[in-house]
């Protein structure tokens, strides 16, 4: 579909850029989960789903990820009454990605992240200052934020968060049908109108046309079964009326000689 297609592309130039993290806005079922978890797996890269019990337990092995093992990581997150402090939070971290609050031991991590340049395992404040400022660009470059909001929420407030609107119009959605539909012209063009109001959610209307072409596919290639049996059927009967010609002809010319013939012995 066009419209998914180019929220797909839109998403993945403004991830894949420094401080790369954004708005998908739209509501419950306009796709904004499917969108984000396609995303990480064209690009093979680590996706996790946070919410409110998971934020506080899995946000520190993500960090450790993007900073230890220099891997891309995407964390996705839909903000809810429940969750509105934490998405508060993450946004503050893309502004300004300071990570103290999230590690439980500092020095154990600033030591494996400069192993190789500490000796006896001894951090000095010069070391401490050089190890945050890396971190924190390696964390700009490496952690991917996607924040799933509705239109109620107060987009100008985070004027630094580029935005996506993934719920589609009625007259993008109609669009989508025609596009799927226009090689099948058994269709009539007032379908995809109707297809528009099936379902409460928009992925919903895309699991509709998908599924009614499949059974469309399907009565045609039934359709077309039947009319090559019916060729075959044709073709055998042609068959047996040729050889029954043949028989014809076969027996027109032994009777006369059974006629004619007077013993068992003869040419016949």
């Amino acid at each position: 579909y066009s419209p998914v297609i180019c929220n797909l592309c839109c998403l993945q130039r403004l991830l894949f850029v420094k401080n790369g993290s954004c708005f998908l806005v739209g509501q419950e079922g306009s796709g904004r989960y499917s969108l984000a978890r396609f995303i990480s797996y064209i690009k093979k890269i680590d996706f996790y789903h946070l919410n409110e019990n998971t934020f506080y337990t899995q946000f520190e092995s993500i960090i450790s990820k993007c900073v230890l093992e220099q891997q891309h990581c995407i964390v996705f997150i839909r903000e809810n009454i429940r969750n509105h402090k934490i998405i508060k939070k993450i946004l503050t971290f893309i502004k300004n990605p300071e990570f103290f609050e999230f590690l439980t031991n500092q020095d154990a991590f600033y030591l494996e992240y400069l192993k190789d340049n500490v000796k006896d395992k001894k951090l000095n404040s010069q070391l401490r200052i050089h190890a945050h400022r890396e971190i924190k660009e390696i964390l700009k470059t490496n952690l991917h934020f996607i924040i799933a909001i509705n239109n109620n929420y107060k987009l100008h407030k985070y004027k630094f968060m580029a935005t996506i609107n993934c719920e589609l119009s009625e007259n993008q959605l109609i669009n989508c049908a025609q596009e799927r539909f226009e090689q099948n012209e058994v269709i009539p063009t007032t379908f995809t109108s109707l297809v528009v109001r099936y379902g409460k959610y928009q992925n919903q209307f895309y699991d509709f046309i998908e599924t009614f072409l499949a059974f469309l596919k399907s009565g045609e290639e039934n359709s077309k079964q039947l009319e090559l049996n019916k060729k075959k059927t044709i073709e055998f009967f042609d068959k047996i009326r040729n050889k029954q010609s043949e028989i014809t002809k076969q027996l027109n010319e032994i009777i006369p000689k059974l006629d004619d013939s007077t013993t068992v012995n003869d040419e016949l």
